[in-house]
């Protein structure tokens, strides 16, 4: 692959890394191409018989959309036929996803700007300027807050008027942000550390250390707990959400880039970028009950609407993975464009 293509396809994590941790995160090697006709045509169908043997026990509904990072579009894909359904232009490096309400907002990383898309019309609808390469997005009422990267901020923005209401000064490299509890939460990458702001003025009115190059974090379904991914330590940070302190550390086999709950709470997902594989624990134990290879660096996780089905977008492969959480097992993929990021299901 091209340096400038993994450059881009790679997370935050391999930007902001120290040179070592940057090597590791990069260190994913071309496949060889195989030298003779017969044995290409005979992976071929290896490949095929791979694809129907785990063919899902269930038939998923709903849509998946996805931010293809180098393309600097959104796909539309139905989950139950798997055909591209819509495929919306965007400004330059699409990267997360928020829903509020009938409009989905997307973080356009590389032009300062956020953009809703309605989700009747697939039309886009609003842009907002946020300056200092907005990443993160979430909703909480009113109010949405981005990460903006390179100013060390959180922007709260008033979703109706598109005014920014407060720039909160995090410091450091802002990275992803969640909304739990009435709060927004906040990772700086840089620092290792997990904020908590109040989305009405802004306010940082808590923190706590986490481990090292917080990637991500997630909320379980009753709110009680958030999961930081910690992706140069190679562990999670189990945070209590309310005392907001740290009150386990969990080794994963690899550099964690993305966590998601099931809707039952009892199955925590995980990306593991530098390994191709996601990474299923059990909660509250955080056990790991099994890991499920996927493809080249793994990175955003989204659940199918009856929470059975994972989708595992591949930065590195320009495909989504399709995974049974029940079996454990890869069942095939969807299509994608360049540097599929983000994804978010809508029923």
């Amino acid at each position: 692959m091209d340096p400038a293509v993994e450059e881009n396809a790679l997370c935050t994590a391999s930007k902001t890394a120290s040179p070592a941790a940057s090597q590791l995160l990069r260190g994913h090697t071309r496949r060889a191409f195989l030298p003779t006709t017969l044995t290409a045509i005979c992976v071929l169908l290896a490949f095929a018989a791979v694809r129907v043997s785990h063919a899902s026990p269930r038939s998923a509904h709903g849509r998946v959309y996805i931010s293809d990072l180098r393309d600097s579009d959104v796909r539309v894909v139905d989950l139950a036929t798997h055909h591209l359904l819509a495929r919306i232009p965007m400004a330059n490096d699409p990267h997360e996803f928020a829903r509020d309400g009938d409009l989905l907002w997307v973080s356009n990383y590389r032009s300062d700007q956020i953009t809703a898309i309605d989700l009747h019309s697939g039309k886009r609808t609003r842009t907002i300027a946020v300056p200092g390469a907005p990443h993160g997005i979430a909703v909480a009422g009113e109010r949405l807050a981005v990460t903006q990267e390179e100013r060390g901020e959180v922007a709260i923005v008033d979703a109706t008027s598109g005014h920014i209401l407060a720039e909160t000064p995090t410091g450091g490299m802002p990275h992803m942000v969640i909304a739990a509890g009435g709060l927004f939460y906040a990772v700086d990458a840089e620092h290792g550390l997990l904020f908590a702001i109040d989305p009405d003025t802004g306010a940082i009115v808590g923190s706590v250390h986490v481990g090292d190059l917080p990637e991500a974090l997630t909320a379980s379904p009753d709110g009680a707990t958030i999961v930081v991914a910690n992706a140069r330590s190679h562990d999670l940070s189990i945070v209590d959400r309310v005392a907001l302190r740290e009150v386990a550390r969990v080794p994963v086999p690899g550099a964690p880039v993305r966590v998601l709950f099931t809707p039952d709470g009892r199955t925590l997902a995980v990306s593991l970028t530098n390994n191709g594989a996601v990474a299923l624990l059990d909660a509250p134990d955080w056990r790991l009950r099994t890991e499920v290879g996927v493809g080249r660096l793994p990175d955003g996780l989204a659940l199918a609407p009856d929470g059975h089905t994972l989708y595992v977008g591949l930065a590195g492969e320009n495909r989504v993975a399709i995974v049974d959480l029940g079996a454990g097992k890869l069942l095939g993929y969807l299509a994608s464009g360049a540097g599929p990021d983000g994804l978010i299901t809508i029923p």
